[in-house]
């Protein structure tokens, strides 16, 4: 199977999710337990269904992949992170799902990797390590507080900015992690991430970038992005190959 190919077929099934009114994160690639080439270029990419509803409880992502069976200390030990705050991502007007697409140069070796991730998310829960006390309601009551003030000293404010607030919610959809792009995104998302990683060659180590000659080095963006998808070809993710994320 191509290294493309492989990397759409993935991508190539059909959009599930369990309720309009739940936001859900799902990981598009990598995926646990396959086997794929190594390469100088690994797209990270997520698929947040329900934005827009995402979008209000200040999510943070963070993901992390390591080398395993190599001792930390070993010169070959290699691991990877990194973070962002999707709520500076305008969220409001996208599509649903929104693929969300990153990239690392860290895996162009032949091992045994794990990959893991975490998203944060505000909600009503309470913090043990202060000393606040937070409570949610749902429907027409209000929460009902009990203190005590001295002579002279204000009644605390307990006031927040909306009458409800997001919940972990006691189901998981089923199936779950079945989130999948269409071949035609997932071919876009390949030109735009090999398209930027060419500005910055130095980076991602046996990256193969197209050289623009003089007569059309004026549009190299679009040039880059056209030809992008073909070193995509030579670079990325086909099915049991190399080495296994876990």
């Amino acid at each position: 199977m191509g290294l493309l190919q492989g990397w759409i077929s993935l991508a190539s099934l059909v959009w599930s999710a369990a309720s309009s009114q739940v936001a859900e994160v799902d990981v598009i690639f990598p995926r646990a337990n396959e086997t794929f080439s190594p390469s100088p270029l690994t797209p990270i990419v997520f698929a947040l269904h329900n934005p827009s509803l995402l979008s209000t409880l200040d999510p943070q992502l963070e993901w992390y992949i390591e080398l395993l069976d190599v001792d930390i200390h070993d010169h070959d030990y290699i691991s990877a992170t990194g973070w962002g705050n999707l709520s500076k991502l305008n969220l409001t007007n996208v599509t649903d799902p929104y693929f969300l697409h990153l990239d690392t140069g860290h895996l162009n070796v032949e091992g045994r990797f794990m990959f893991s991730w975490k998203i944060n998310l505000w909600n009503c829960s309470h913090n043990p390590e202060t000393d606040e006390i937070d409570k949610h309601w749902f429907g027409t009551r209000r929460p009902e507080f009990t203190f005590s003030t001295k002579k002279r000293h204000r009644i605390a404010r307990l006031e927040w900015s909306g009458p409800s607030c997001a919940v972990n919610p006691d189901f998981s959809p089923t199936p779950s992690c079945n989130a999948k792009m269409d071949s035609s995104a997932a071919a876009s998302i390949s030109a735009f991430l090999t398209s930027r990683a060419c500005l910055a060659p130095m980076l991602y180590t046996g990256l193969s970038c197209p050289t623009p000659s003089t007569e059309n080095a004026a549009s190299r963006p679009q040039f880059s992005v056209t030809v992008a998808w073909v070193c995509a070809i030579a670079l990325w993710l086909a099915y049991r190959l190399a080495y296994r994320l876990a």
